[in-house]
């Protein structure tokens, strides 16, 4: 007893008042803060029940996300709203904390049947196919592009990694390198000597013959044959055909004639032995 004819009552946790009649409402304070949600799992006491990012007997500290470094590999940890937490990931990495090195190759990046590796982090590389480039073997190589066809030969492109060539006339050859040599033939005649061009040649004749081969002498070129007479060359040599009564070397000679002065000579001569 505090004094003589007084009496003090000690409550048990719980309960106020002169004679500990009164439960106390330990939610009645209003204890849990930031939006917490209080109970009271038994009496005389409390429990808070903290929102998402919150934390503390009374939910009174604000959880930071981020403090615990949850992205990895170099990743910026950014708190967008209340509660939660997002990684900004360097190139290379992917995944919520940025755990896993991303592969460049899953995107199949590589085009045309190429090979698509990863050499290094954040990096993949095309090994491509014959008659294909570019950095994901994009382009189809063009194998007429530095004109691999001579002497004015037309390019083609069939197919992948191979050209053709169309020869003009004149040249042969997988790129049309080759003149065709137009004098093999023979072509210049009468010792005339053959000069070879691009789908073409040239008799050089030799004296006394001329024409595209040769083949015309220079004898017969002035009609050396008279009266009709047809001139032939053989080699070096003229020959004269003569006609109807000529003869001679150039058919310069008629055989009537000779024949009448013969026998005027004949006449004369009996004439004078009578």
């Amino acid at each position: 007893m505090p004094s003589l004819g007084t009496y003090k009552c000690h409550c048990v946790t719980g309960y106020t008042g002169t004679t500990c009649e009164t439960d106390i409402v330990e939610c009645s304070s209003n204890p849990c803060q930031n939006g917490a949600t209080c109970s009271m799992p038994s009496l005389g006491t409390y429990k808070c029940h903290c929102v998402t990012g919150y934390t503390g007997t009374t939910c009174e500290t604000d959880i930071r996300e981020c403090s615990s470094n949850p992205c990895k590999n170099g990743a910026t940890c950014s708190m967008p709203s209340l509660g939660t937490y997002k990684c900004q990931c360097v190139t290379g990495y992917t995944g919520t904390n940025c755990e896993t090195d991303a592969d460049e190759c899953s995107s199949r990046p590589c085009q045309n049947g190429a090979t698509c590796s990863t050499p290094e982090l954040d990096m993949y590389q095309c090994a491509c196919l014959t008659g294909y480039t570019g950095t994901n073997c994009e382009t189809d190589i063009d194998e007429c592009l530095p004109s691999p066809c001579h002497h004015g030969g037309t390019c083609s492109t069939p197919q992948i990694n191979m050209f053709s060539c169309v020869c003009p006339t004149g040249v042969t050859g997988t790129t049309c390198e080759t003149d065709i040599d137009e004098c093999a033939s023979r072509p210049c005649l009468n010792g005339g000597r053959c000069q070879d061009g691009l789908n073409e040649y040239q008799c050089n004749c030799a004296s006394g013959f001329t024409g595209i081969h040769c083949d015309r002498g220079l004898l017969c070129r002035k009609s050396p044959c008279k009266n009709g007479g047809t001139c032939t060359e053989t080699g070096r040599k003229r020959t004269c055909k003569c006609v109807g009564s000529f003869t001679g070397d150039g058919c310069e000679k008629s055989k009537l004639l000779h024949s009448y002065i013969m026998s005027c000579l004949n006449v004369e001569m009996w004439m004078y032995q009578t």
